[in-house]
């Protein structure tokens, strides 16, 4: 699956542009991402979520794997 970069002259990723475009039992699913990067070296406390609500993409249909 294809991704646009886009890199700083520090070399880090700023941007990212991607495209999903999946079709599995007759249904389809398209979306497109862009991600912002920014504020590197802030540090930032998060909580991650209990198993029950987080999903391997592998496992979802079409997914391939």
């Amino acid at each position: 699956m294809p991704i646009d970069l886009y890199i700083d002259d520090a070399g880090r990723v700023r941007r990212m542009e991607m495209e999903y475009k999946l079709q599995s039992a007759g249904m389809s699913f398209e979306t497109e991402v862009k991600m912002e990067l920014f504020d590197f070296g802030t540090h930032v406390a998060f909580k991650r979520p209990p198993a029950s609500q987080v999903a391997d993409f592998s496992s979802l249909p079409g997914a391939g794997g």
